[in-house]
Order: C-alpha cells, then sequence, then structure tokens
C-alpha cells in the first residue's frame, strides 16, 4: 500500500513538479473565446496573461468535475490509500465533485481535505502534506498536520491593476475607475476560506512594503514550505525580491511560484505575494 495524494492545479504546482513530488496535479479548464483550455497542459501561465493583457473578455474557469476525479482516481491501485487536498469548497465547486466522485469508489481508503486556501496557500499545504507523507505519516496523521499549520499560515498579495477585478464583477467598475486614478492597490488573504482583502494602500510600493513590514515582524516556520511568487511580473517582482532579501535574508526568492490561470484572472499581470507558516509559540 502507498500514499497518494492528489492536488488541483490551482496550486500553482506543475505537471512536471507534480512528478518529481510524486503526487498527482488534476487540471481545471478555462474558456478563452469560446475554446476551452487545459490548465498547464494546453495552455501555459505565460500564453494566457499575454493573452490577458489584450483581451476585453476575462476567461472563464471551470471546476474539475466529477469524471475527472473519477479517471484519475481509477488509476491507482485499489489498496492504495488516498489524500486529496483540493481548493476551498467556498469558492470552487471542486470540493463536491470529488464527494461525488468518492461515491463510486466506496471500499477505497479516500480521504478528501477541504484546504480553505487556494493559489500560493494551497500549494503550501499540498508540499507540507508531501513532507509529512515523506517522513513516514499516515492519512489521518497528515491531516492532523494540515488542520494545525493551517491555523499559522500567512498568505498575502498584492495586486497592481484593478481592471481585471472589474472584469469579473469582484470590483464595481466605477470603483475600480476610481481607484486606478488614485492609485489604489488591495492586498489579499485567504479568510475563512474566501479571498478576502486584508488591507489597501496607494501605490505599488506601499502595498509591498506592506507586505515585506508583516513578515518581518513574524517568526518563520523554516521547517515548512515558504516562497514569494508573482503573475508574469518581473520588473514588479524583482523589486519585490529585493524587499525581502533586505526583510528576511533567509527567505527563499530564487525559486518563486507561479500564480497560475484560476487566480490570474482576478488578479492580472502584476501580482506579487508570498506565503509562510508562523511558528508556533506566535
Amino acid at each position: 500500500m502507498s500514499i497518494q495524494i492528489v492536488a488541483d492545479s490551482t496550486s500553482e504546482i506543475s505537471q512536471e513538479e507534480a512528478k518529481l513530488l510524486g503526487i498527482t496535479v488534476i487540471p481545471l479548464h478555462v474558456e478563452i473565446e469560446g475554446k476551452d483550455y487545459i490548465d498547464g497542459v494546453t495552455i501555459t501561465n505565460k500564453e494566457f496573461f499575454n493573452y490577458l493583457r489584450t483581451t476585453k473578455v476575462l476567461p472563464k474557469t471551470s471546476a474539475i468535475n466529477p469524471a475527472a476525479f473519477i479517471e484519475t482516481l481509477s488509476t491507482f491501485n485499489p489498496s492504495d490509500r488516498v489524500l486529496m487536498i483540493l481548493l476551498s469548497s467556498s469558492i470552487s465547486g471542486t470540493y463536491q465533485s470529488a464527494l461525488i466522485a468518492k461515491e463510486e469508489f466506496k471500499d477505497r481508503d479516500i480521504t478528501i481535505y477541504d484546504s480553505r486556501q487556494v493559489t500560493l496557500g494551497l500549494c503550501a499545504l499540498v508540499k507540507a502534506a508531501v513532507q509529512f507523507r515523506d517522513a513516514g505519516d499516515d492519512i489521518p496523521t497528515i491531516v492532523a498536520k494540515l488542520e494545525e499549520i493551517g491555523k499559522r499560515i500567512v498568505l498575502q498579495a498584492a495586486f497592481n491593476d484593478l481592471k481585471y477585478l472589474a472584469m469579473g464583477g469582484r470590483m464595481p467598475k466605477a470603483v475600480a475607475k476610481v481607484g486606478s486614478w488614485i492609485n489604489f492597490r488591495p492586498i489579499i488573504t485567504m479568510k475563512d476560506g474566501k479571498i478576502h482583502m486584508a488591507s489597501a494602500t496607494i501605490g505599488m510600493g506601499r502595498a509591498m512594503g506592506h507586505i515585506i513590514k508583516k513578515l518581518a515582524n513574524h517568526d518563520v516556520d523554516k521547517d515548512l514550505p515558504h516562497f514569494i511568487a508573482h503573475s508574469d511580473a518581473p520588473d514588479i517582482f524583482n523589486k519585490f525580491k529585493r524587499l525581502v532579501n533586505v526583510a528576511k535574508p533567509d527567505f527563499p526568492t530564487e525559486n518563486a511560484n507561479y500564480v497560475g490561470i484560476t487566480v490570474g484572472s482576478h488578479a492580472g499581470p502584476g501580482c506579487v505575494g508570498l506565503v509562510y507558516f508562523i511558528k508556533k509559540h506566535e
């Protein structure tokens, strides 16, 4: 028997990295001008953000359907124990699809975990689960540990362009227009399983500074995944890296993650962020 870990592509874990980690990543789909693309398979992040820069119609992402989960589960050995770590059930029907698919395998040991996270937060939890699995933990122990560290996770990202929030209906167009005039920049996080605006500043420099100040005041648990990311924003990202290096010289900045298609649809190019876990004593 072995433990199979399954995640969805909003974890920002590519198919190539998934093989290295020994996990399975099921991709979501995105519709662009009536054509269906598979996240990370038939469209790359770079291609997606190049499209976003010129479009007037926001792409539509869709939840993973039960059939995709059934197909994946069918590839495993019946004796395998399966742990699915999925994006928050509060923002997608993917978790519910997994529950439906599980009913087709009632004789199997399948655990479905609602991460209450997405993008960087989900990625950090999945990679933590891989650490726990590789250390010899069973699934109940892994889930218990995910519950504990989930209370210590810090996820923050700054958006550089309000246009995409307005296009997706997450911000009134009039508010976005005025916000652009005054250089309003929202800082988002995850709270109670939903994307939440943690703060806002005037200017991207101040937005990044806000994130860095919080990082500087925290004692980061270096035994757990911690990393920075961006959505196709090399210039802004390089500035962000320098700020992180000053505030936390030992915080890894070389191997950055990419904010991908699902969240990128709303963030647009120009988003930067980071994720980490604080130590238990804080």
